[in-house]
């Protein structure tokens, strides 16, 4: 699957520039810089010798980048005012792992990193890890591990707009590929057990989940039959409630037409669905928020070397548009298929960045089997300028926050101690599970014992009358 292969991310800003991340062939990080009329400004080097990477952009026109270097760094990049600081967060055991799908968010107060870290001595095996961090600490978690088989595959991560985090990624399961769902509670710090959420009859591949702007969160993904990839699609609506189920399954595309790799975008009330069918870039849309699909008009693109890019932008440049990844290809201009990222007037002006080398790292101590020292790892150390406060107008409204806060604190106290003991609940249940296998396997070899010992005993001459007795004692 191409969501990671390819290493290319584009982030637009306010300023009507739109930056375009990308590694080159010897694994160096390089970005250019367009103007808004599409025309390349500049190309530059950030940093070299790099395994995996992932950008994003915040509310305030911030970008911030993460990188593995082949050395192991964790580094953490923030541009600002066209000025790049960086700092090492962590480091990596990169002799024993493998490190894939590197992934940044930055949402409200919380940053999120999300990785798969594989040991090389079980190379089939991978594990899900979590980092995230706000004003007051930050925490590392295991969301858990599972078997990926010989090809892994990346995660897919949607986020909702009560900042919970939504997982799926792909199993080998029982002879087949099968897709996998977790959900991270932002309110009790938690994830949710692993749920099988595909036909495990069928082998599954390429998914890509989507949350739209109500909610709503979608999963389209393939099927393998006769050596053809078919389109299916199912959703969860609403999904903040935690009561919402899955969908039943609807299937996009017949047998014969080998559609694979989608996304999915959104574009005011219409969603849509591009994946590729040959050399062609084909569009799927619903009207009504995934209850029905279909194909309008001349929905065909042929883009040359047309690959996924992972997108970002400033919610100030379009509330139209609601997008995680688009199929284009980038060259000296930037070619995307279905979406004109370039549509303003052709006069606005544009700011020419001030591009500056970066300094040199703070190098942490942290290590990857230490933990976490409760410090903010954001780059500028002022106090206003990296996370958002709250400002209090006057005493009544700091009273009237300090006592949200703690009805707040006590509730997620709650909320916790109930997660605890439903994880709690669930390990017993499964103790109990294995216990009574054993148990009936006890009961099993017992019963054969008993049945070898009464052959024996019938076969035993009768003519003893004490011992007979001794036989239909037992009987």
């Amino acid at each position: 699957m191409q969501l990671t292969a390819d290493q290319q991310y584009l982030v637009r800003t306010n300023k009507n520039l739109t930056y375009h991340f990308f590694l080159s062939n010897d694994k160096s990080l390089h970005y250019s810089i367009y103007a808004n009329n599409n025309t390349l400004l500049e190309n530059n080097l950030l940093v070299s010798s790099i395994v995996d990477f992932s950008v994003t952009i915040d509310r305030r026109e911030k970008i911030h980048l993460i990188c593995v270097t082949k050395e192991g760094d964790l580094l953490y990049y923030i541009n600002q005012n066209d000025k790049w600081n960086y700092k090492t967060i962590s480091k990596f055991d990169i002799k024993s792992n493998i490190y894939r799908y590197l992934m940044l968010y930055v949402n409200g107060n919380y940053t999120h990193i999300i990785y798969t870290k594989t040991n090389l001595l079980t190379p089939m095996l991978s594990y899900v890890e979590h980092i995230y961090w706000n004003e007051t600490g930050i925490d590392r978690l295991v969301v858990g591990n599972y078997i990926h088989g010989k090809y892994p595959s990346p995660l897919q991560v949607s986020i909702d707009s009560l900042k919970n985090l939504h997982l799926v990624y792909k199993v080998y399961y029982k002879n087949n590929h099968q897709l996998y769902y977790n959900r991270f509670n932002l309110s009790t710090k938690k994830w949710s057990i692993s749920e099988l959420i595909t036909n495990s009859q069928e082998d599954h591949s390429h998914p890509y989940i989507f949350i739209d702007k109500n909610d709503n969160l979608h999963l389209v993904w393939c099927t393998i039959q006769q050596n053809n990839f078919i389109l299916k699609y199912k959703k969860k609506t609403n999904v903040i409630d935690s009561r919402s189920k899955w969908s039943n399954t609807q299937i996009l595309s017949n047998k014969n037409s080998n559609n694979h790799s989608p996304i999915l975008i959104q574009e005011s009330d219409i969603l849509k669905i591009y994946c590729k069918q040959n050399n062609q870039i084909i569009e799927i849309i619903s009207k009504d928020f995934g209850h029905s699909w279909g194909s309008v008009g001349n929905n065909l693109y042929k883009v040359e070397d047309s690959r996924i890019i992972r997108y970002s932008n400033s919610p100030e440049i379009d509330e139209n548009f609601f997008i995680k990844h688009l199929y284009g290809n980038i060259t000296d201009t930037i070619e995307i298929v279905g979406i004109d990222l370039f549509n303003s007037t052709e006069n606005e002006t544009y700011i020419e960045p001030e591009v500056l080398k970066p300094q040199d790292p703070i190098i942490s101590t942290i290590k990857e089997t230490e933990e976490y020292e409760p410090k903010n790892p954001v780059l500028n150390s002022s106090p206003t300028n990296d996370f958002y406060t709250i400002k209090n107008e006057n005493d009544q409204s700091t009273e009237i926050i300090k006592e949200l806060l703690s009805n707040y604190k006590t509730l997620e106290k709650q909320l916790s101690e109930i997660e605890g003991k439903k994880q709690e609940f669930v390990k017993n249940i499964a103790d109990c599970e294995i216990d009574l296998n054993l148990l009936e396997e006890k009961i099993v070899d017992y019963k054969k014992h008993m049945l070898i010992l009464q052959d024996k005993l019938n076969n035993l001459p009768t003519n003893n009358s004490m011992f007979q007795r001794f036989v239909n004692f037992f009987k």
